[in-house]
């Protein structure tokens, strides 16, 4: 088999084009060395806050239906008024909002409307998405908001990583949905219509997410594609 060719140079200039560099996306299971555990800092302003959850809600959430939205807000109201009560999954939730809703919309409208750069916003935000989906302890959380966030995070990222990154890191994504079980309405009977309900969104959006990633980086097919006869018999 011949050598595949070196592609880190290639990856290192496509980065330097730019005015600025996205924190990698491996970031997310390798860890930075420059990543701080406490995340009220990268919080923006309250005025802010309210500002971003109402673009994700006209811009993003008709798109992605993925979690219940008057519950979310009522957790975005609480952490206005005191950041120190967010749980890490919700947490978590929250900077994949600021950072979706910061992806919907034009440097224009960031400057207008934040004062600062998109690229400055989306570069602190997924800094912070990151990093709180470490502090949730993502990769062997039994918390589903914490895997909507991350779902969320990489729906955002797909139009500003590459596609094989996104690709792979959709693959664990596909195995904690399996692990939390949400890919079969198996064991719903014992949980509320809500609940039940939410698990579905979820997935659904999963199997959305992992198929386009497919496709853009070129598999032969979705890895969801095993959960989907366990979910419809």
């Amino acid at each position: 088999m011949a050598e595949q060719p070196d592609t880190e140079s290639e990856d290192e200039a496509q980065d330097e084009q730019g005015d600025f560099i996205l924190p990698p996306g491996e970031n997310l299971l390798m860890g930075s060395i420059n990543s701080h555990p406490d995340l009220r800092s990268l919080h923006p302003p309250v005025v802010h806050m309210f500002r971003l959850w109402q673009f994700f809600l006209d811009n993003a959430n008709p798109l992605v239906k993925t979690f219940h939205a008057p519950t979310v807000q009522q957790i975005i109201i609480d952490a206005s008024g005191d950041l120190s009560s967010l749980t890490r999954p919700n947490e978590a939730l929250l900077f994949s909002i600021y950072f979706l809703a910061i992806v919907s919309l034009k440097n224009e409208e960031c400057e207008t409307h934040f004062g600062e750069p998109r690229q400055t916003l989306l570069a602190r935000y997924i800094r912070g998405i990151q990093q709180a989906l470490v502090n949730a302890k993502f990769l062997r959380s039994l918390n589903l908001t914490t895997l909507q966030a991350f779902v969320l995070y990489l729906i955002g990222s797909r139009t500003l990583y590459d596609a094989h990154t996104v690709w792979t890191l959709c693959g664990a994504v596909v195995r904690i949905a399996h692990r939390l079980g949400i890919h079969t309405d198996v064991g719903t009977a014992n949980l509320s219509p809500f609940d039940a309900e939410m698990r579905r969104r979820t997935w659904w959006q999963i199997v959305f997410l992992d198929g386009h990633a497919s496709k853009l980086a070129g598999a032969p097919f979705p890895a969801v594609s095993v959960g989907f006869t366990s979910f419809c018999t």
